[in-house]
């Protein structure tokens, strides 16, 4: 007797020893089958007719072991893998609360990323165009002191270039033309 006392207060302390009438059930049946299993065995190998009779108490026995460890496993699921009601409504109150707000702060800081990238897209389109007009400043003084050096205006250039590319004469034409008036 000892050593059941010793067996049952250890299956207490691991957790065990079934606890409701269900799992006392069901491990009193599993150890009958396991029993009338290991005589349906011995009878078949004395090759006595008693043996063949059991195989139906062994599969009946079988299957309500199977059903009784099942519902047992579904009621340990259920206890192992719920949450608290304490539990499940920290998570409600994060998805409600805490989310939405992560989403606000996450949308505000891509849209500040978007209009910086915009500014700084205007600032350097900015800065280009005053260069772009300080260089054709400096480029329009440059020429005008050239035409100045030369004696000619910078407009009247222009213009006689225009009225040559419309009238299609080539720059040989024109040398030509130029010699042919200093011989007058």
């Amino acid at each position: 007797m000892n050593y059941f006392r010793y067996l049952r207060l250890r299956l207490f302390e691991t957790g065990l020893m079934p606890t409701s009438k269900v799992a006392r059930t069901a491990w009193y049946l599993l150890g009958l089958d396991l029993l009338l299993f290991a005589l349906q065995k011995l009878l078949g190998l004395f090759k006595l007719s008693y043996g063949e009779s059991l195989t139906g108490w062994v599969f009946f026995l079988s299957f309500g072991v199977i059903v009784l460890f099942a519902i047992l496993a579904y009621r340990w699921l259920k206890a192992r893998l719920l949450w608290r009601l304490r539990n499940r409504l920290i998570v409600t109150y994060v998805f409600i609360g805490v989310i939405p707000a992560a989403l606000l702060v996450a949308m505000a800081f891509i849209t500040i990323y978007l209009f910086a990238g915009q500014f700084a897209n205007f600032v350097v389109v900015s800065e280009l165009n005053s260069r772009l007009r300080s260089l054709e400043a400096a480029n329009a003084a440059i020429a005008n002191a050239a035409a100045c050096q030369r004696g000619q205006d910078v407009r009247g250039l222009s213009t006689e270039r225009g009225q040559n590319a419309r009238t299609g004469a080539s720059s040989a034409s024109r040398a030509r033309s130029r010699s042919a008036s200093i011989e007058f």
